[in-house]
């Protein structure tokens, strides 16, 4: 394994695990209990399935840690906030202006200069 010394999945799990313990009760406290309880009620598809999605990027990413390169990943993952740009633009109507465009230019260019590297 090159950049991952345990199992991605085993990591993975006590990441989120942890994660979840230690900051429930924060945002227990922090938070309307009646709101989010009918916000999960009302969308609990959207809820499980990000959720879902959310560990399994996380697991994606550990598990190509352990099979090639840091910098081939970390350029990967970068490329989510491009996508992400494209997604709000298309589906939540957000202005994609000059700044987004260059900074999808820098992250597309350096993508590119790591893998012709």
């Amino acid at each position: 394994m090159a950049g991952v010394a345990t199992n991605p999945l085993v990591y993975n799990w006590w990441v989120f695990l942890g994660n979840s313990v230690l900051w429930a009760p924060f945002v227990w406290y922090q938070s309307d209990f009646k709101a989010n309880f009918h916000e999960l009620r009302e969308n609990w598809w959207g809820v499980i399935a990000v959720g879902v999605l959310s560990v399994g990027s996380y697991a994606l990413a550990l598990a190509a840690l352990a099979l090639t390169s840091a910098s081939y990943v970390v350029a990967g993952r970068g490329l989510s906030v491009v996508f992400g740009a494209c997604i709000g633009s298309v589906l939540l109507k957000e202005r994609f202006g000059a700044v987004r465009i260059v900074g999808a230019t820098l992250m597309i260019a350096g993508l590119a200069l790591i893998a012709f590297s």
